[in-house]
């Protein structure tokens, strides 16, 4: 049974891991014909929390990092407006992990570039949303 049921979410992994290659070919694709809110949109709609493979979800995260950062200063507060409690709630996580993958960058990578706009969005967010939203995401046991 035990062997079953690795073999289970193996099979799971290698859908996740597909849908997630999916997800990212679409915010590319999105992020290039200037369509900046549909990429947010669609990095927040189906994170993966059903895997616990890192890889998976470092892949998820990076491909939310470029929607996140390709987003102009000026169109922040509007994306914001649009997203629901549910969406906030995922951008927020995504923002953690965001700081948290930082911390793995070479001190020469250019993501550090995109930390100002990291931190100018989690300051929006949680303005518009309210600490609740944090509380929401430090309590929730799902991660991205």
């Amino acid at each position: 049974d035990d062997a079953r049921f690795e073999d289970n979410n193996e099979a799971e992994d290698e859908g996740v891991a597909e849908r997630i290659n999916t997800l990212a070919d679409e915010i590319r694709s999105l992020i290039g014909q200037g369509r900046s809110f549909e990429a947010v949109e669609a990095a927040l709609a189906n994170p993966p929390y059903n895997t616990k493979d890192p890889a998976i979800k470092l892949k998820a995260a990076e491909a939310a990092y470029s929607a996140v950062v390709c987003l102009k200063d000026t169109e922040m507060d509007g994306v914001l407006e649009k997203l629901d409690v549910d969406q906030r709630d995922v951008l927020m996580k995504y923002l953690y992990k965001f700081m948290g993958m930082s911390a793995e960058w070479d001190e020469k990578d250019e993501r550090f570039k995109d930390s100002a706009k990291i931190l100018k969005l989690h300051a929006k967010l949680t303005s518009k949303a309210g600490v609740g939203c944090i509380v929401r995401v430090m309590a929730e046991r799902r991660v991205v």
